[in-house]
C-alpha cells in the first residue's frame, strides 16, 4: 500500500509529477502559438482606416476584411 507521504492530494507523487510535466508542455505550446500569431499579425500590411461616411463606418474605425 502507498504511504500517505507518497501522495499529493488524491494522487501519487509519480502521477502528480506526470501531470505537472504535461501541464508545462501544454503551457509551452500555448505560448508558442500566441507568439506565432503575434508575429504573423506584425508582418501583415498595416490596416487602412475608413474615412467618415465611407460604408457607414465611424471616424477612425478599423477597416477589416469583408463578410465571410
Amino acid at each position: 500500500m502507498t504511504d500517505v507521504t507518497d501522495r499529493i492530494g488524491n494522487v501519487t507523487r509519480q502521477r502528480y509529477e506526470q501531470l505537472v510535466t504535461q501541464a508545462k508542455e501544454l503551457i509551452a505550446q500555448v505560448a508558442r502559438a500566441q507568439f506565432a500569431l503575434g508575429d504573423s499579425i506584425l508582418r501583415r500590411p498595416q490596416v487602412l482606416r475608413r474615412r467618415v461616411g465611407q460604408r457607414g463606418g465611424a471616424e477612425g474605425e478599423v477597416a477589416g476584411p469583408g463578410p465571410a
